[in-house]
């Protein structure tokens, strides 16, 4: 009786560190398979495509087309984000999020006087319709999805180095040479530092998002 009760321990000892091995087994890099190929390359490449549809060919066709697409794509990235639980939203978060998106522009105003020349991407104002939804909604949150919340806290647990690798990377994403990447990563690290003690992206989806309307204004308003 005794020599069974001391297996069966043995046993629940061992399933144990199994379920503790597999509770602090890092995330794989294929999580982000799906997260890339859908929330960031799917819309700019469909956005893109239309955007040429809509100045060069059919406006009406264009819209139709990237609305019907914006209404699938955002219940799928709902229901996504949702699921992995990305978006834990509170008014505190809510306000934190706009509080640092206005600081942000801010910095990217003084960070232009410093650096006249290092002007990020240029809006043709005739894609606006189409650009709008992908600038202002859909980048904000897929960005911080891949960057802040898999890359950064899941696969390198936010510690220091995932914090600069997520910031360099999101920086190179956008393409531009120095000194604009060098305020983009600025940016990646704002928008990590924010997200330090939370265990979702809310508050730096809404600061992303904060950000981008703004210089759209400010920029079309120019």
């Amino acid at each position: 009786m005794k020599k069974r009760d001391t297996e069966l321990s043995k046993y629940a000892a061992n399933h144990s560190l199994e379920d503790r091995h597999q509770e602090q087994k890092p995330e794989k890099p294929t999580v982000l398979l799906f997260p890339v190929c859908f929330g960031l390359i799917l819309p700019q490449l469909l956005s893109g495509i239309l955007s040429m549809v809509y100045i060069r060919l059919n406006q009406q066709v264009a819209l139709i087309g990237w609305y019907a697409f914006a209404l699938f794509f955002l219940l799928k990235s709902y229901d996504y984000c949702w699921q992995q639980g990305y978006l834990k939203p509170s008014y505190l978060k809510l306000l934190k999020g706009i509080c640092l998106g206005i600081s942000l522009v801010g910095f990217e105003w003084i960070f232009s006087t410093v650096f006249p020349k290092a002007d990020g991407a240029t809006i043709d104002e005739h894609a606006v319709p189409i650009m709008l939804l992908a600038v202002c909604v859909f980048a904000p949150l897929w960005e911080e999805v891949v960057f802040r919340g898999i890359l950064n806290a899941k696969i390198f647990k936010k510690r220091f180095v995932g914090v600069l690798i997520s910031s360099i990377l999101f920086a190179v994403l956008h393409g531009y040479v120095s000194p604009a990447m060098l305020f983009y990563f600025c940016l990646g690290i704002a928008f990590s530092l924010v997200n330090r003690d939370q265990t979702d992206v809310f508050t730096s989806v809404v600061a992303h998002m904060s950000f981008n309307v703004i210089v759209l204004i400010l920029t079309l308003s120019s």
